[in-house]
């Protein structure tokens, strides 16, 4: 207690305190104000009345580009110790984990942004006191020895949960930049992380960490006026500090990219086979930035149509995401993994080659690899899907931080325009221009053991023959002045007003209604009054026995871009183009027993929307071609396990599932049996599009249907569904039986894989491993101790970051965890429950890791909980509720669950409610000592995923 009063009367200092006139507005755009305060804050305001949430971003103009020679990593590593504390408060983390803020920061090679997000109906109080923590951020950051020395190991831990992809990509950037930051990763290189020194560090933070180099933005449901003088008052008295001395910190070197006169070439040792190419193309303000965002959606095609049908040589894509976000000419990049092509020695890369060399001709070839119909298609879709995000104020802050790292916040719906307006034949001209051979640079992924793993063979191959007559290098322009590109800007349409979401469960029932209909539908309304006449549905469809269903596979192909192929007499183009008309969004998660479909759109649009999610539903073509690509897309996820399998290689996370499957007795073609990789690759390999039709036929209708709508709701809906859903019945369709699976405990066992040279720190190079430790648990959810086991996992893993037990002793304290967690896995019928434990770290901190997650349980278990930790567990449960109802589709999945239990809001809620009031700390140690068995624990030692 008396720690919380310090810090509250540290954050009430006069400091920050002084009055302050409220700022004049400078301009208005899509909704958001900006003003700027007399030190050079730039504030943007974008309010949504109605909002359940409000954002909270400050973006400082500071990245990996902003480091000098030797410095690579450094405002990474900042972000994350900023999260220390500061001068007057003692854990910044721990601080908005208290509050019940979602947060995050994070860094690019242009800015550095800390978001934050909390309920609307707590601003009068959370969102003065963040303003307070982020000004005290920008100007008092602790950044001790102690938190340096931390930070440190915790990022190299970091490095190592980003292997396959993050290497390709650091290789080609490598190849692309030889003298420009943007060729160094913005996480760093362990060997500069390691020599960074404090003093280094404390004086970019005083160049960079400055109110006339940050912008703060608030989204959201707050009052304007309020938070304006909020602001105005806690960061109007900011000084802009002296910047550092020179000889602290030296001026950047020029750092412009020579102009490249050769194709460039980038070998690395890697983990399995992937190819990469990149091109350089201007930055996020230069009028061709819309055309090359296209370019970045097109690239992907060319290598899927030419390998689409090759089941044998699965592949996985990964688009580079730099291309049109940054303030420097970037990369247009393409990372392909294709992990069946050898390459383990200097003949068996021959196909690599010769595989690199079509995708290369291809690309370079783009009037002829892509059709205009497809150009346009992406086009629009990517101006749609910007237009949405910059009116969403969830989703615009990132947008608009990214765009203050580009020079400004305007170039977000500068770019969206320019999309609106961009023509195919704009897209062709700008890969005629910079899609070329002396523009290009490649990246070959090679398991070959004579290439170092921690080298990269860089050469340039010039070009020769008739070809070197024609081909000229290629300028990319990088722009000096962003804010002068802008111009006049068409204000676009920002984001209409809604009622505030409404989450007592009383007023939810009074407003909700429920039908049976004469077909047998059941249906679930909940009119409110949303922002932009938002409505959403939701569809559940159910169907037969788990035991049955368990032994057929149809299911795993029929996603939504499988169904929106071609359905009831229309194309796959004439579908996109009457989702576009109809504004609507489409998810369709298909399973064994069921599948679910959520579908956001307009009011005015709901009644033809629903037609044509009834058309996919119950008369899709589901084309061959469509098919292949699922199945391809399948084969490359599990394109490793297959090949260890083939190998006779057995990895530690395969023995665990075989250990769990045989404890509990399951065996392929059970219900509750989870399939190996090498399983689910041979269950694709085997499964045809007659399969797929044929489970799609027989099983999908309106048999046991369930609807629920919440939004804008138009008049006669309830007509409207039974006419659409009505007649789609199937007699000889097996019916329903709600699976309830049983516990089956599991002995303890231990399964680790470390790679070689574990034995060393953080700084080898190898991948970080994730350790966990996991009980099967016999608990249901009308057990007395669910609940206080609820409570007792949100204590144990309250936060990645910090919050919990698990991380504050992993993270904060011992600096051996990046990432920290602890999952409670319940069943909404059955007894068949689990606790997972999982935290990163290097291979040479595993044994150190696991005693520290082990120590804590223990600890725990003896020592049981504080009141005041169950206290703040209970309010973090209830506010992740709240959060839950606090969107049109989360209203809709709380009355789909009332429909399967056939509860009411008041009833569903209170029982939540009653069973987390009614926790103490007696019953959550009673609970914690009648479950967790530490001695029964499976341990797992596994390499982290990439």
């Amino acid at each position: 207690m008396q720690a919380a009063l310090v810090l509250l009367l540290a954050l009430s200092t006069p400091a920050f305190a002084e009055p302050a006139a409220l700022p004049s507005e400078q301009r208005t755009l899509g909704g958001i104000t900006e003003y700027r305060l007399d030190n050079g804050l730039q504030v943007l305001l974008m309010p949504q009345a109605g909002a359940p949430r409000i954002g909270l971003t400050v973006t400082y103009r500071v990245g990996s580009r902003h480091e000098g020679p030797g410095q690579a990593g450094m405002a990474h590593l900042l972000e994350h110790v900023t999260f220390r504390g500061t001068a007057s408060i003692a854990d910044l983390g721990a601080e908005m984990q208290r509050l019940g803020v979602s947060f995050n920061g994070t860094t690019s090679t242009d800015r550095t942004n800390y978001l934050s997000t909390f309920p609307a109906g707590d601003a009068a109080t959370t969102l003065q006191r963040m303003l307070r923590l982020e000004a005290s951020r920008m100007s008092e950051a602790r950044l001790a020895e102690g938190d340096f020395a931390k930070e440190k190991p915790i990022v190299l831990n970091e490095m190592g949960l980003h292997d396959g992809v993050r290497r390709m990509r650091q290789g080609l950037l490598a190849a692309a930049f030889r003298q420009h930051p943007y060729g160094r990763p913005v996480i760093g290189y362990e060997a500069d992380i390691e020599q960074l020194s404090l003093p280094t560090l404390q004086a970019f933070y005083r160049r960079h960490y400055r109110p006339e180099n940050a912008v703060l933005m608030l989204t959201g449901g707050f009052e304007p006026v309020q938070a304006l003088a909020a602001v105005a008052e806690i960061f109007g008295p900011l000084k802009n500090p002296e910047p550092p001395a020179a000889a602290l910190l030296p001026p950047l070197p020029e750092q412009a990219e020579p102009q490249q006169t050769a194709p460039r070439v980038m070998t690395l040792r890697t983990a399995s086979t992937a190819l990469a190419v990149g091109w350089r193309v201007p930055g996020m303000a230069h009028e061709h930035a819309a055309a090359v965002v296209v370019l970045a959606q097109l690239l992907g095609q060319v290598p899927a149509r030419l390998t689409e049908r090759k089941p044998e040589r699965p592949f996985s894509l990964a688009v580079l995401g730099e291309a049109g976000r940054t303030r420097d000419p970037a990369l247009l990049g393409l990372v392909v993994q294709s992990p069946n092509t050898p390459s383990a020695n200097a003949d068996s890369r021959q196909a690599l080659l010769s595989l690199e060399s079509q995708w290369t001709d291809r690309l370079q070839d783009l009037r002829r690899a892509i059709s205009p119909e497809l150009v346009r298609q992406m086009t629009d879709t990517r101006a749609r899907e910007l237009a949405q995000a910059l009116r969403d104020p969830m989703r615009a802050p990132a947008l608009i931080s990214d765009a203050v790292g580009a020079g400004d916040w305007r170039l977000a719906f500068w770019l969206q325009e320019r999309l609106a307006a961009l023509k195919p034949a704009a897209v062709y001209a700008a890969a005629d221009l910079y899609l070329r051979s002396l523009n290009r640079v490649n990246a070959r992924g090679v398991t070959d053991a004579a290439v170092p793993r921690q080298a990269m063979q860089f050469e340039e191959q010039p070009v020769t023959g008739i070809a070197s007559w024609f081909e000229r290098p290629v300028e990319v322009a990088h722009v000096s002045d962003p804010a002068g590109e802008i111009g006049e800007l068409k204000p676009p349409q920002a984001l209409g007003a809604g009622d505030a979401f409404e989450t007592d469960p009383v007023l939810l029932e009074r407003a909700s209604r429920r039908y049976l209909l004469p077909s047998g539908i059941k249906l679930g309304v909940l009119p409110r009054n949303s922002a932009d006449e938002r409505v959403a549905v939701m569809l559940g469809f159910r169907w037969g026995r788990a035991d049955d269903m368990a032994r057929l596979a149809g299911w795993r192909a029929l996603s939504g871009s499988m169904l929106e192929a071609g359905a009831a007499g229309r194309t796959a183009a004439t579908i996109r183009q009457l989702k576009k008309a109809l504004q609507a969004e489409l998810r369709v998660a298909s399973g064994p027993q069921s599948v679910t479909v959520q579908l956001l759109t307009r009011r005015q649009h709901l009644a033809p929307a629903l037609q044509w999610v009834k058309e996919l539903l119950s008369e899709p073509d589901l084309p061959e071609a469509a098919f292949e690509v699922e199945r391809n897309a399948a084969l490359a996820r599990l394109a490793g396990a297959e090949r260890n399998s083939s190998e006779g290689r057995t990895s530690a996370p395969e023995r665990e599932r075989q250990h769990r499957m045989a404890q509990m007795g399951l065996q392929p073609g059970d219900a509750g049996y989870q399939p190996s990789g090498a399983e689910l690759a041979a269950q694709w390999r085997a499964l045809t599009v007659a399969d797929v039709r044929e489970f799609q036929r027989k099983h999908w209708s309106a048999n046991d249907l369930r609807i629920t709508v919440a939004g804008q709701v138009p008049e006669g809906l309830v007509a409207l569904v039974e006419n659409l859903f009505a007649g789609w019945k199937k007699p000889d369709a097996p019916a329903y039986v709600s699976p309830a699976p049983v516990h089956k405990p599991v002995a303890a066992g231990r399964f680790a894989t470390l790679s070689p040279g574990a034995a060393s720190g953080e700084g080898d190079g190898q991948p970080a491993v994730v350790i966990s430790l996991m009980q099967e648990l016999p608990l249901s959810r009308g057990d007395e101790a669910y609940y206080p086991m609820l409570v007792g996992t949100r204590i144990l893993g309250g936060g990645a970051i910090s919050g919990g037990r698990l991380a504050e002793r992993l993270r904060v304290q011992d600096a051996v965890s990046y990432r920290v967690d602890a999952q409670l896995r319940v069943p909404g019928d059955g007894d068949r429950a689990g606790l997972r434990l999982q935290a990163s770290g290097a291979p040479g901190r595993a044994a150190q890791v696991e005693a520290a997650l082990r120590e804590e349980v223990q600890r725990l278990l003896a020592e049981g909980v504080s009141a005041e930790e169950v206290a703040h567990a209970r309010s973090r449960l209830l506010a992740d509720r709240r959060q839950r109802l606090s969107s049109e589709m989360g209203l809709a999945g709380a009355l789909m669950v009332q429909l399967e239990r056939e509860i009411s809001f008041a009833q569903l809620l209170a029982e939540e409610e009653e069973g987390l009031a009614a926790v103490t700390p007696e019953r959550v140690l009673l609970a914690l000592r009648r479950l967790l068995k530490p001695d029964q624990w499976v341990t797992l030692i596994a390499r982290a995923p990439s």
